[in-house]
């Protein structure tokens, strides 16, 4: 799944799992044009926000008790997430090709 991000970045999901309440995902985020990306893991609670509108934590405090999308975790994770290491990021999104680069050979975002 790709979904755009406020800043019009993409985001990639690499993972997706439900565990305990919470939504757990692994996103490759890539710049416009793709020169560089980066790729973070972060979870979101099963009783968070309904929806998260536009920019990622402006929240209305009376839909606060409804289930998170999985676009809204991949979005959330994309700007709040842990940072993985590139070996590490690598082994979630092996393979993967952005326009004609392979994702091996392109900057990874310090």
């Amino acid at each position: 799944m790709i979904v755009t991000l406020d800043n019009g970045h993409l985001a990639i999901d690499g993972g997706y799992w439900n565990a305990n309440g919470f939504a757990v995902a692994i996103v490759a985020v890539f710049n416009e044009g793709g020169i560089d990306w980066a790729a973070y893991i972060g979870a979101t609670p099963d009783f968070g926000p309904a929806r998260v509108e536009g920019s990622v934590g402006i929240f209305d405090q009376e839909s606060c008790w409804g289930h998170w999308s999985k676009e809204d975790t991949m979005r959330w994770v994309a700007r709040h997430g842990c940072k993985l290491s590139k070996k590490t990021a690598l082994h979630f999104f092996e393979g993967l090709i952005v326009g004609d680069k392979k994702l091996e050979e392109m900057e990874y975002r310090p």
